[in-house]
Order: C-alpha cells, then structure tokens, then sequence
C-alpha cells in the first residue's frame, strides 16, 4: 500500500462491517489529501494496520464514526485522533463538511440517498467520491429529507453546481438542498 499512496501523514479509519456510509462522507477529503480510509474491524480494531501507521509516521488520524461504530479503545490507539461522528450517519456527514470544507464556495455539491432504506443505494454516492475529491466538492447523502446538522451547514455554502447522483429516490433531499444554499 505505501508505494502506491507515496507520503502519506494522515488516515481516516472508518468501521469496516457497517462503515460504508462513513467511507462515502469521508471518501472526497481521503481521495484530495492521499488519505488512506482503513477499515475497522470488530475484533482486532486495527491492529492489522500498526506497522504501516508505525512505519508511515503518520501523524494524524479521523475516526468516521460515533462510539458505536468505533470504540473507543480502537481511538486511543490512533495517533493524534479526532473524532468526526454525529448521531447518525447524516450528522456525521455534516460534521465531515463542515470540518474539511471552510470555504463558503463549493464547486459542486453531489446529493445522493443514504442508504438508510436499502444499504445498496450507497453505491451511487461511493461512485461519486473520486470525482468530488476532484472538484473541491462534497458528498450530501439524504433519505427522505436531510437532518438539522446538514441544514446549517449547508445554509453556509454556494456552489457553481448542484448534481442528482442516481436514479429516482432522492428528489425530496435534492431539492431541500437546493433550497437552503446560501443565495
């Protein structure tokens, strides 16, 4: 993995049974800064990544998540830790944005659903992500409407774009969005 990333001095770590929705929030800020999201697991944390977090010296890590998804014993271990999670999967893509993404501009803004219904329908957003990363753009997933954490940050933001990632499904949080922008 290190030759193929070149330096790399931060890594997001992100639940690896039920984190998709996390990877996909986190997905265009790893893709822009070569950072790594590596995969928690249940049993062994991260143990299966010490030697490349050792020997990359890195210095930085984003725990995707609530405690709930990622422990806190698996945090401690991480060097310089900060935790991005909110009370759900769409808080804790607000908190993303609102911590990777300070400038008022966007160049786009990618909506898609959050999987909440079908697990599958996060596909759309994970295919998204590389090209967000980009494009100095983010990821907003959404079921039937987006939460309050989402609203404000959005309502602070312009974009050049506003893209409908996928087939029908998320109308309702495509046109919320657009409706909170910042005019």
């Amino acid at each position: 993995m290190q030759k193929k990333l070149g330096d790399v001095s931060e890594i997001a770590v992100v639940n690896g049974e039920k984190g998709l929705a996390d990877a996909v929030s986190i997905a265009p800020v790893a893709g822009s800064k070569n950072m790594p999201i590596l995969l928690s697991s249940k049993n062994e944390g991260i143990k299966r990544y010490g030697q490349f977090i050792k020997d990359e010296k890195i210095a930085k890590s984003y725990v995707i998540g609530g405690k709930s998804a990622i422990n806190e014993d698996v945090a401690k271990e991480l060097p310089n830790a900060t935790r991005l999670g909110g009370v759900n999967r769409n808080e804790t893509n607000a908190i993303i944005i609102d911590q990777f993404y300070k400038s008022e501009e966007l160049n786009n803004i990618y909506v898609a659903k959050d999987g909440m219904t079908k697990e599958n329908d996060l596909i759309d957003a994970l295919a998204v992500g590389a090209v967000a990363a980009k494009e100095n753009a983010v990821v907003v997933i959404g079921g039937a409407n987006i939460n309050e954490k989402q609203a404000q940050v959005l309502s602070t933001k312009k974009t050049k774009m506003l893209t409908k990632v996928g087939g029908n499904g998320n109308e309702g949080i495509f046109n919320k969005v657009k409706s909170i922008l910042k005019k």
